[in-house]
């Protein structure tokens, strides 16, 4: 029998039923429109942003994303009991933590704006550390090393720290701060917008590649897909 054209979906420890298939599209399709959402409110409110007009703006923000947050995260808890039955897969408590964060949110929506640069300088000196540590692996660890792997992480990561330290710089000089939070809010939704995009590529060819193989598998007389976990 031909391989399985991809992995699993998410967490089956067996090939999904039909049903499971379905339910587990479904749910990743509304978790990367909420994604695409949430970067296009971000983008725009950004873009439309009036330094004047700044806590309206930052309570708009903080009540769309407390809003998105929500829905995300009953999707999540969705997902966990419709497709694993236990309220130990890991999309349970990840929905209750994301449903946690939206109340905080709504409590304090100028939580957005204020907490917001300080998530990116720390995605930016998380990732850059991270590169370091693969860049290292892939020229002195590994048994099968890769120098040039090795060297395109080094590159990327100095530039990563070149951009965290420009970013810091400019947001401490009250000239440049309200252009360069904006300029890093649009950056952060257009992100967001193409991660949801890419969401739903994923998703689309994951759920066909495994209703293949379900058919193959039930073709062949294979384990029957309505096996347990």
């Amino acid at each position: 029998p031909k391989k399985e054209k991809s992995k699993k979906l998410t967490h089956f420890k067996r090939l999904p039923d039909n049903g499971e298939i379905n339910t587990y599209k479904w749910l990743k399709i509304v978790q990367s429109i909420i994604l695409i959402a949430l970067g296009l409110i971000l983008t725009i409110i950004s873009v439309y942003n009036d330094p004047k007009n700044g806590d309206s703006a930052a309570l708009a923000l903080g009540y769309s994303v407390g809003s998105i947050l929500t829905v995300y995260g009953i999707i999540n808890i969705l997902a966990g009991y419709l497709l694993f039955r236990s309220p130990f897969s890991s999309e349970i408590p990840t929905g209750v933590i994301t449903i946690c964060f939206a109340v905080v949110v709504f409590f304090k929506p100028n939580l957005i704006d204020t907490i917001l640069p300080y998530v990116i300088m720390t995605a930016l000196f998380s990732y850059f550390a991270i590169l370091v540590i693969y860049g290292l692996d892939m020229i002195i660890w590994r048994e099968e090393k890769n120098k040039f792997k090795g060297v395109v992480s080094f590159i990327e990561s100095g530039m990563l720290l070149v951009l965290a330290i420009i970013y810091i710089v400019l947001w401490n000089i009250d000239k440049t701060k309200a252009s360069i939070e904006k300029c890093i809010s649009i950056i952060v939704g257009i992100i967001l917008i193409l991660v949801g995009i890419f969401s739903l590529i994923s998703t689309v060819r994951k759920v066909k590649n495994n209703k293949e193989a379900l058919k193959e598998q039930e073709e062949n007389g294979s384990i029957s897909a309505s096996t347990a976990f």
